[in-house]
């Protein structure tokens, strides 16, 4: 149900595939938008990238740089502290086995990761995810890479905390995403929205457009002012 008459207190947005095309280059208009937006409340980037890549895309796109969720949850960036949500050793251990069935690689980079392991998708997810069932781990296929990941791990239960840490309520932060690794992240926002139709389900509306989404969520903004 949409919340829209709320004063929204801060706006966390997926990259891969919500701000960036399936080339991972982004979108100018997005941009525009972000800009005007975080004049008025806070724009959190909760992406799959490891921390590194993810404080460099904050400061390029004008997010906070003060509050990154990367790892796809697993990692929580709170001003100079680094909280880590998940254990990356149930990951490298569920790799490692997998590795000896299948030839997977490791995405670029991979050695900055603190809580997952990311490989290339030249397999099927699902392959793998019947593969770790008996493992306490699991699988985001986010389209741009798949992880392996503590079961603990998601974009929401950082969410929760960043909210807690800012004092603020989940029904008062906006969340925009493409895929499933995205999925818990909107159940939980205030007000959702859907890069796409993949996760019609749980937002309260989706675009094709993705420059039309963050103009949606700047006239919302303004309309609670």
């Amino acid at each position: 149900m949409s919340k829209r008459s709320m004063g929204y207190k801060l706006v966390a947005t997926d990259v891969d595939g919500t701000i960036t095309n399936e080339n991972r280059e982004v979108d100018i208009d997005v941009l525009y938008y972000i800009r005007r937006i975080r004049e008025f409340v806070p724009i959190v980037i909760t992406t799959g990238n490891n921390l590194c890549v993810a404080e460099i895309i904050a400061t390029l796109i004008g997010a906070s740089k003060d509050y990154i969720i990367a790892e796809n949850g697993g990692v929580l960036k709170v001003k100079d502290k680094i909280i880590k949500l998940g254990n990356r050793e149930k990951a490298i251990e569920v790799f490692k086995k997998l590795k000896q069935k299948y030839n997977l690689v490791e995405v670029n980079m991979s050695n900055c990761r603190l809580t997952d392991v990311a490989i290339k998708r030249t397999i099927d997810s699902k392959i793998l995810e019947k593969e770790i069932l008996n493992y306490d781990v699991k699988i985001f296929d986010t389209k741009f890479a798949i992880h392996i990941v503590d079961k603990n791990v998601d974009k929401s239960i950082a969410l929760k905390r960043l909210s807690e840490h800012l004092n603020i309520k989940l029904d008062e932060i906006i969340a925009i995403g493409d895929s499933e690794n995205d999925r818990k992240m909107l159940e939980v926002a205030g007000y959702s929205i859907c890069i796409g139709y993949e996760l019609k389900d749980v937002a309260d509306i989706c675009f094709e457009r993705r420059s039309d989404a963050f103009k949606h969520v700047l006239n919302i903004i303004l309309k609670g002012r």
